[in-house]
């Protein structure tokens, strides 16, 4: 699967297995800047392992698209914070909590103005648009 990440294409590799990923050897996934690829292993239940595999691929997820977003936006090189791990769960682990707050108090952009890249690129070149409540309903006027 394939993410754009502040405009940069990263592709995710979910079920990956340590023989084609060797690093996965010590981690639970990865990010790879230089190649832009976040791999994720296909957990397997064991003794040792969480009860719930699927919460936890989906944190190891946001965990690993977090550290993606820290790289894109430059804090990666810099910053200790951005190489924090513990920062990085706190954010992996709460953003559906806040999510659902800022959903909750209208903190976000109205969906009605957030347009998918791909849909811009087809539209740039008109005068005038009307983007309805559906971004799939992008039409001419």
């Amino acid at each position: 699967m394939k993410v754009k990440i502040l405009g940069t294409e990263y592709e995710i590799i979910r079920n990956a297995s340590v023989e084609e990923y060797p690093k996965l050897k010590n981690c639970d996934g990865y990010t790879d800047q230089s190649i832009k690829q976040i791999v994720i292993p296909e957990f397997v239940k064991d003794d040792m392992s969480q009860e719930d595999l699927e919460y936890y691929t989906e944190k190891v997820i946001r965990h690993e698209i977090i550290h993606a977003f820290m790289y894109e936006s430059g804090l990666d090189s810099n910053s200790e914070y951005a190489k924090n791990e513990e920062l990085i769960d706190w954010i992996a682990i709460q953003f559906e909590k806040l999510l659902v707050v800022f959903e909750k108090v209208g903190a976000l952009t109205p969906k009605e103005i957030v347009v998918p890249i791909e849909i811009m690129k087809n539209i740039l070149e008109k005068k005038y648009i009307r983007v309805c409540q559906k971004t799939e309903d992008v039409r001419e006027e």
